[in-house]
């Protein structure tokens, strides 16, 4: 959905509401995983403003650190009919100076909620290092960008969706992705996609974890644990994702192959992570975090390798058939 020719609304921060992309599916989200005593699997790693961890070493944390550069903070303003507005929110990054990635479903063209319709009106990223979805506020000087989306025509001609077993789940598919377009060149580094067909290797996802209640969280992710056990994970959750409002880069495996070109992982990640990068450990792309299911134990990432994923990279001419050969 283009929005270039719609008439800019400025939407009142007093009455904005916050509002997960994917709230409204109904087994839909990211994914946070522990053990029988509350044990979180996999690890966080908080990214600083200085584009710093404390907790990752060695090469790794160069990698990872200087990947997170490209990193953003997604921002999507929705308008009704009643002229109420919301801002959902999500993960982008930078494959090229003026292109980045995020899922497609992060700018999906309307949202239904307590049964008002908001349709799509504007997309922004946030070019700060640490951004806090509670200081959004565009003017002149701020690091919030607008971004348009751009046309998929072009790339999905061919594509078909991939079923997860015993699910039809529409975003759970090989063609959720999208590119969006800023209209200055920025300066970070954008991400190399590589091609990958080892399993159980680490991996990395960079993005930015929407704030969550602890009511949900526990709804949501502690459903065999007691109720001690459930506030020691969430406050371990809260504490090493710097409460919900800075990046962070979960550490994980990604694990079995579910469809053509869909792996699993179990990194960490809570919604408001969708479209986020998902790197190896040299901080290269390998593939896009499209969400999570908690009955199914897994979260769900589209590798580089994906033919329309690949085919949609060449079309952008965000690198080459050579350079895939080359890469793998």
């Amino acid at each position: 959905m283009d929005t270039t020719d719609e008439p800019e609304f400025v939407f009142d921060n007093d009455y904005i509401q916050h509002v997960d992309i994917a709230m409204d599916y109904a087994d839909s989200g990211e994914c946070i995983f522990s053990d029988n005593e509350g044990n979180l699997q996999g690890s966080i790693h908080l990214i600083t403003e200085s584009h710093t961890s404390k907790t990752l070493s060695g090469s790794v944390k160069k990698a990872i650190q200087t990947s997170s550069r490209s990193v953003c903070r997604l921002y999507v303003l929705y308008k009704s009919d009643c002229n109420k507005g919301i801002r959902s929110f999500g993960t982008a990054f930078f494959v090229s100076e003026s292109l980045l990635m995020t899922a497609q479903h992060c700018i999906k063209p309307s949202h239904t909620i307590d049964g008002v319709v908001y349709f799509l009106k504007s997309t922004y990223i946030d070019l700060s290092c640490c951004s806090r979805d509670s200081q959004f506020e565009i003017d002149d000087s701020s690091l919030i960008k607008k971004v348009q989306i751009v046309d998929r025509s072009n790339f999905e001609k061919d594509i078909q969706q991939l079923k997860m077993p015993g699910k039809d789940v529409p975003w759970k598919t090989s063609n959720d992705f999208a590119f969006l377009e800023l209209d200055q060149r920025n300066l970070t580094t954008p991400f190399i996609p590589v091609e990958t067909t080892l399993e159980g290797n680490q991996c990395y996802v960079i993005g930015y974890p929407g704030t969550i209640s602890i009511e949900k969280f526990k709804k949501d992710y502690c459903r065999d644990l007691d109720d001690t056990k459930s506030n020691q994970l969430w406050g371990k959750v809260q504490r090493e994702m710097g409460y919900f409002e800075c990046k962070i880069a979960s550490q994980g495996t990604f694990q079995v192959k579910t469809g053509d070109y869909l792996y699993t992982h179990n990194c960490p990640t809570l919604c408001g992570t969708s479209g986020a990068p998902v790197v190896n450990e040299n901080g290269k792309l390998i593939g896009i975090h499209v969400g999570g299911d908690y009955a199914l134990h897994n979260n769900f990432w589209i590798t580089i390798s994906n033919q329309h994923l690949k085919s949609a990279l060449i079309s952008m001419k965000v690198c080459s058939d050579q350079s895939f050969v080359s890469l793998q």
